[in-house]
């Protein structure tokens, strides 16, 4: 395993000569843009942590989500034949002038403003991180978009890492808003790079934007791709139930930051942003070394519950250590959170992209659309309505232990279920050759697949 995550790296730095100077302008805006995105979580996370009671944290959740949701598909609907640059340029100048007016407004009144704050962070962060993709696919011909698309993560990594020290590093210095501040130089200094960065000969022509079905037409189509494709409507419901877990854990672990740090803004700021640090360090590692072998081993349903393991067993292990006292349940959460971080993208996100290959490309794309647009953020949702109306009745996190044990193994289930499926859609995408197993599946799909097909 060693060996090949040896390989694997060694690959991922062998770079062509006319690569350089593409590297050269991308690179940067990749990592300016996600040091910038993880600094302002950092700070919108502790500001609303260190103003609001527990009760108040399932808002938390549902103006995020909700904001994300209207944000992407407005985003998505207004985009038009706008160039991908110009979009990325106005995104990166909206972003910034934002922040410095959310600045004054956490100076002003910290308390009613953070949800706001919290809910336009975390949207237009998101956005921007997206663009940014899109911009890079745009510059440069596709095949070599493709080819250096580890090269782009690992300088998205680093450019996470960067942020997360940066905001433990400065925050005693400059305060909780002046975390905000860093990220407005970050993203002007990304806004720089693509300005100056050249425009590179396509070998591919691209479909106009205009041709692009809008997001609210894309709905009926995408649940009729579920009602009619068993791997999909298992997929969907695998995505919600991890979303649910992933909730009830994220609000045990925010509370419990709280009552760990007893609401102090800048300790928790610091401690959000070197949790985020070394998560996407271990999480890139993580992908080169080990997540080919955990997925042969795993395969293809059990890889995509991965995450859900994870939050199962986190959960079992809270609820041994509940009898200890909150210090060892505070550690046990933040174990478990780390751990469904880095597997749910090293090893389950993978393998859900690799699990819909089978499916036609049309009716995958636009139920990739209503599932990570919709579904997931329908889990998140739900669960937070149902803290919101259990109340005081949740007021000590670890009672959710036992529910996140529940929703988790339900997860594995349907993971289990996926494996079924996934087998069918495949066998029938290769008698029908509407599938590639020497060019269309990562590796350690492929060897799945070929066991399958024997």
């Amino acid at each position: 395993m060693a060996k090949t995550g040896f390989m694997s790296l060694t690959k991922l730095v062998r770079i062509r000569s006319n690569d350089r100077k593409v590297l050269a302008f991308l690179g940067p805006v990749f990592a300016l843009v996600t040091a910038s995105n993880v600094v302002t979580i950092s700070f919108a996370k502790a500001l609303y942590l260190a103003h609001n009671p527990p009760e108040s944290l399932p808002w938390m959740f549902i103006s995020a989500a909700v904001f994300t949701m209207l944000l992407s598909v407005g985003y998505v609907a207004l985009a038009g034949n706008t160039d991908a640059g110009k979009r990325l340029r106005s995104m990166l100048v909206l972003a910034s002038v934002s922040f410095v007016g959310l600045g004054a407004l956490s100076r002003s009144d910290p308390a009613e403003y953070s949800l706001l704050i919290f809910a336009w962070s975390t949207g237009i962060g998101q956005l921007v991180m997206i663009q940014s993709w899109t911009w890079s696919a745009n510059c440069v011909p596709t095949r070599q978009a493709r080819r250096l698309f580890p090269m782009f993560s690992a300088l998205a990594t680093a450019g996470a890492t960067a942020g997360g020290l940066l905001t433990k590093a400065l925050i005693e210095d400059v305060g909780l808003v002046g975390l905000l501040f860093i990220a407005v130089v970050l993203l002007l200094g990304a806004m720089i790079v693509v300005h100056w960065t050249p425009a590179w000969d396509q070998d591919e022509e691209v479909p106009a934007p205009s041709t692009t079905q809008s997001p609210l037409k894309r709905i009926p189509v995408a649940i009729g791709a579920l009602r009619s494709t068993p791997l999909l409507a298992r997929i969907a419901l695998l995505v919600f139930l991890v979303q649910a877990a992933s909730v009830i854990l994220d609000y045990q672990f925010s509370a419990a930051i709280q009552a760990h740090f007893d609401q102090k803004s800048d300790e928790m700021a610091g401690f959000i942003g070197v949790y985020y640090a070394v998560a996407n360090t271990v999480t890139f590692l993580m992908a080169f070394i080990a997540t080919g072998k955990l997925s042969r081993v795993l395969g293809i349903g059990l890889s995509s519950a991965s995450a859900a393991i994870v939050l199962a067993i986190g959960g079992a292990v809270s609820m041994a250590l509940g009898f200890f006292g909150a210090g060892s349940v505070f550690w046990s959460i933040a174990a478990t959170s780390f751990s469904e971080r880095i597997v749910g993208f090293a090893v389950a996100k993978q393998a859900m992209q690799a699990a819909v290959m089978p499916v036609d490309k049309r009716l995958a794309e636009s139920a990739r659309f209503l599932i990570d647009g919709v579904v997931s953020r329908v889990g998140v949702v739900v669960v937070s309505v149902i803290f919101l109306l259990l109340g005081s009745a949740i007021a000590d996190y670890s009672v959710l232990s036992p529910v996140l044990l529940v929703v988790s193994i339900l997860a594995v289930l349907v993971g289990m279920r996926l494996a079924p499926a996934y087998e069918h859609a495949l066998l029938e995408a290769l008698r029908d050759k509407k599938l590639k197993l020497s060019t269309e599946l990562p590796d350690w799909a492929r060897s799945e697949a070929s066991n399958i097909v024997s």
